[in-house]
């Protein structure tokens, strides 16, 4: 076990230090093994890079990039629920990431929660005004799609959503 400075303990017992701080890593280190978890997502290992970027999240909880990155990791691998508990952690610390208001939209949405999806796409929308970043154009439509779902559920009940979403996926 390492020996901490009586210093760097009081520090970290104060939430002015991280553990990176705690066990000596600095920036490059840090940003090094931020690397390679990319690497490893790109290669498709994701278990392997959602385990590093956890790491990563623990050494430094108050960024939010690595709480991103591991809810899309969830997202990806269609575990919603995770991925809505890790964007909730990143918009804690970053609430108008207009990315991760989208991707939580998104989730909610196919999780059939339309009302939590137009909430997260609508700010996304708002955040944007010029309609110039991707996630918001990406907001607009999925809020189309929440809307239009949630009219059919008016409409016609949850079964003729179920049964869209079946003709959806077989083709």
């Amino acid at each position: 076990m390492p020996a901490f400075s009586k210093e760097t303990l009081e520090k970290f017992k104060n939430s002015q230090a991280t553990l990176a701080d705690l066990f000596g890593l600095d920036a490059r280190q840090v940003a090094a093994l931020m690397t390679t978890g990319h690497t490893l997502w790109q290669q498709g290992q994701l278990e392997k890079a959602k385990n590093l970027f956890t790491g990563l999240a623990l050494l430094d909880p108050a960024n939010p990039y690595f709480h991103i990155v591991i809810a899309s990791i969830h997202q990806k691998q269609e575990k919603y629920d995770a991925a809505i508990q890790r964007y909730n952690w990143a918009l804690q610390i970053f609430p108008n990431d207009m990315n991760s208001l989208t991707n939580r939209g998104e989730c909610h949405l196919n999780l059939g929660k339309f009302q939590d999806a137009a909430a997260d796409l609508k700010k996304s929308i708002e955040l944007d005004p010029g309609k110039k970043h991707p996630a918001s154009a990406r907001a607009r439509i999925l809020f189309l799609s929440a809307h239009e779902a949630l009219k059919l559920v008016k409409e016609s009940g949850p079964e003729a959503l179920a049964e869209a979403r079946k003709k959806i996926t077989a083709e």
